[in-house]
C-alpha cells in the first residue's frame, strides 16, 4: 500500500503548478520550469530580465523543495516497512511541511497518514 501511494504521488509536485502573479509584472509561472525562467532572464533586459531571475530563484526552490519531499518520503516508506514508524512519520512530516509552504500542494499527506494507522495497529 505505501509504495502505491509513493509511486501515485512521487511525479505529482515536481514544481510550481499553480496560477501566480509573480513580481510587479504579474508573470504566471505556473509550469514553468527553473531553467526556462533563466532562459527569458537572459533573452530580455532591464526590469523584465530582473523578473525572470526572480522568477528563476523562486522557482528552483519550489523544484529543491518538491524534490526534498519526495527523497524523504521515500525514506519514509522505507522506514515504515522496517517497522520503524516513528522515524517514518518524521520523515513523511517533513514532506508534508514542505507542500505546506506552497498553494496546491498536499500529496504526501496521504502517505503520512498510512503510516499513522499502521503505526496504531502495531501497537
Amino acid at each position: 500500500m505505501l509504495d502505491s501511494l509513493y509511486q501515485a504521488n512521487e511525479n505529482e509536485w515536481t514544481g510550481c503548478h499553480w496560477q501566480t502573479e509573480f513580481g510587479p509584472r504579474h508573470l504566471n509561472l505556473s509550469r514553468v520550469r527553473s531553467h526556462q525562467a533563466r532562459w527569458m532572464a537572459e533573452a530580455t533586459s532591464g526590469e523584465e530580465s530582473n523578473d525572470w531571475e526572480e522568477a528563476t530563484r523562486f522557482l528552483t526552490q519550489v523544484e529543491t523543495d518538491s524534490q526534498t519531499a519526495r527523497c524523504a518520503a521515500k525514506r519514509a516508506v522505507a522506514m515504515a516497512k522496517s517497522g520503524e514508524f516513528c522515524t517514518a512519520m518524521a520523515e513523511a512530516q517533513i514532506a508534508v511541511d514542505l507542500e505546506k509552504q506552497y498553494p496546491k500542494t498536499s500529496h504526501w499527506k496521504k502517505l503520512l497518514d498510512a503510516i499513522a494507522a499502521m503505526k496504531s495497529n502495531k501497537f
